[in-house]
């Protein structure tokens, strides 16, 4: 992402991702106001691809300390602007985010996710649309309707998983040689 200057509190501790979290939410928010929304929070310790595959996100590099000190901010953050905030044990975001987007869709609900994940891109339909982050503070929000998927990636969203699969994805340790 875009290096901003060191933002701190007066105590020293850095606010870079809380500044950038808070921003991105808030541009959302305002571009997308909905009734209905939800923050979703990787819980701590081993998900459920961890027991299927040991070798699952094994080459990720450990969260640096200054995000570590932040994500209690960005927690508290999403308390004060009273959204629903979601972590479940043995689960990521990722999959909070999925089975929402999907009850939504069931339902005949509009769903909106917001990540800059490209594996979330499967999900886009009819009923889902995938808001993307840019990587610049001064970066416009990117919606991702089915043929905005196409066009990014080179698949339509149904077969995300399949590009993933064929040329990897060196962040959740899959690849093929």
């Amino acid at each position: 992402f875009y290096a901003l200057p060191e933002l701190t509190t007066s105590k020293g501790t850095p606010v870079n991702a809380v500044y950038g979290f808070a921003r991105t939410l808030l541009m959302a928010l305002r571009e997308y106001p909905s009734r209905y929304v939800a923050v979703a929070f990787d819980a701590k310790g081993p998900t459920l691809r961890h027991a299927a595959y040991a070798e699952y996100k094994a080459t990720r590099k450990e969260m640096p300390d200054p995000l570590v000190a932040q994500l209690p901010l960005v927690k508290e953050l999403v308390d004060v602007f009273g959204l629903k905030r979601l972590e479940r044990e043995g689960y990521e975001a990722d999959d909070i985010m999925a089975t929402l987007a999907r009850l939504a869709e069931r339902r005949g609900t509009q769903a909106l996710v917001l990540t800059g994940d490209k594996d979330m891109a499967q999900l886009v339909s009819d009923k889902v649309l995938l808001l993307k982050p840019g990587r610049r503070p001064t970066d416009r929000l990117e919606l991702l309707d089915r043929r905005g998927v196409e066009e990014r990636y080179g698949v339509p969203p149904e077969r995300i998983v399949d590009l993933l699969a064929l040329v990897g994805d060196s962040i959740d340790t899959v690849s093929y040689t």
